[in-house]
């Protein structure tokens, strides 16, 4: 008897203990992308606040008025957190302001928006394409871009000047649709791109924006 009762007492603790690596494990599994959305928001905010407080030059804001003689000049982006950090953008009408680093890859589309083609700049006669999440999270990323509306604000901020862009239009394409990079021979265009719808992300969220030229 009281070798059947200590196998009990043993099956028992194994069992009481299965049931507890199961708890943690499903714990873990709930609470795991929270801990790594948080990391992801703390390093975008690192981004921002460092690019913030590095010396900058003597900042512009440059709108239509200013378009036709504001020629941009060629600028080094900042290394800040193992990321090319361009500047910052900013949308009032969604409560956003996120980096503009380099590149639209994983690392740097976690953190804000990126630049998509190399070598284009903010403000020059063009085409500047940024992409970025739609985030599920309200308001994070590209969550809200679909609020936008024509006649709404962009501002592009760099390391001397920030740029004023007027949304023009805003449309759905498919992934393979690539006529949306493509250049901009007379104007100061702006790209914004992001998934569409934001359950299923089969297409893609287009907005347009343009620096306007003086009436």
């Amino acid at each position: 008897m009281p070798l059947i009762t200590k196998k009990n007492q043993i099956m028992s603790r194994l069992l009481g203990f299965t049931a507890l690596l199961f708890l943690l494990a499903g714990l873990a599994l709930i609470l795991y992308p929270k801990w790594n959305q948080y990391n992801e928001q703390q390093r975008e905010l690192r981004l921002l606040t460092e690019w913030d407080n590095l010396p900058q030059d003597s900042i512009q804001v440059i709108s239509k008025t200013q378009t036709d003689s504001t020629t941009p000049k060629k600028r080094e982006p900042k290394s800040i957190d193992g990321l090319l950090v361009y500047g910052a953008i900013s949308i009032d009408k969604i409560d956003l302001r996120e980096p503009m680093v380099e590149g639209a890859t994983p690392a740097s589309l976690k953190v804000g928006s990126g630049i998509v083609v190399p070598g284009r700049m903010p403000g020059e006669i063009g085409n500047f394409v940024l992409a970025s999440h739609r985030s599920l999270t309200f308001g994070r990323h590209f969550n809200r871009l679909d609020e936008l509306k024509k006649g709404d604000k962009v501002q592009l901020e760099t390391s001397d000047q920030t740029y004023t862009y007027t949304v023009q239009s805003k449309s759905v394409v498919t992934p393979e649709d690539l006529s949306v990079l493509d250049q901009n021979p007379t104007d100061r265009e702006l790209t914004l791109i992001t998934c569409d719808p934001i359950d299923t992300a089969t297409h893609r969220l287009i907005v347009k924006a343009v620096m306007e030229k003086t009436p």
